[in-house]
């Protein structure tokens, strides 16, 4: 496509980013504020090192409400045993929008996740349970299917919340979106 020049990649620890202020156009992040700590951190490193107008996009796991912490949902977190620190929704807009964020839109995509874990669930049984046990194992394919399943459930309870997010710096004129 020939943009090799116009575009990096970088895999970097949280906490202070080894970047310019204001010397990127875009943040992306996928699936990894869920593990920080920190996430306020995050987003004001995000918003440093964006140029005015520069965008933050991104897309990780939020939670629903406190209501929505059912015992299926707990039994899911219990048996990824994964240290999650998921915020709700509207923290998480709070949270973007208070460290110096405009324009601040989040997207859940609970909806369309209840009918895709459907699709992971039913191409993990059957025929393609035994070829996963081959490919990985019995033990870690017995895992899989049933984290799945117990995802279903904290899914279907409206506890676990895929969600993209997008956020401006203030200034110049935005990225293209």
């Amino acid at each position: 496509a020939g943009l090799g020049d116009r575009g990096r990649f970088k895999l970097v620890e949280p906490g202070p980013l080894p970047l310019d202020d204001e010397s990127l156009d875009v943040v992306f992040s996928k699936d990894a504020i869920v593990h920080m700590p920190d996430k306020v951190a995050f987003y004001r490193e995000a918003l440093r090192v964006l140029r005015p107008g520069g965008l933050m996009v991104g897309s990780d796991w939020l939670r629903g409400d406190e209501t929505t912490l059912t015992s299926r949902a707990q039994s899911w977190l219990d048996f990824v045993h994964l240290d999650f620190r998921m915020s709700d929704l509207e923290s998480t807009r709070s949270a973007i929008s208070n460290v110096g964020f405009e324009k601040v839109s989040l997207r859940d995509r609970n909806e369309w996740y209840q009918t895709e874990i459907n699709k992971e669930i039913s191409t993990l049984e059957g025929e393609n349970f035994s070829k996963l046990e081959e490919l990985i194992g019995k033990d870690e394919a017995g895992y899989r299917l049933e984290s799945s399943r117990l995802k279903k459930c904290a899914i279907d309870d409206g506890f676990l919340r895929p969600t993209h997010f997008f956020g401006y710096k203030p200034g110049a004129s935005e990225v293209e979106s």
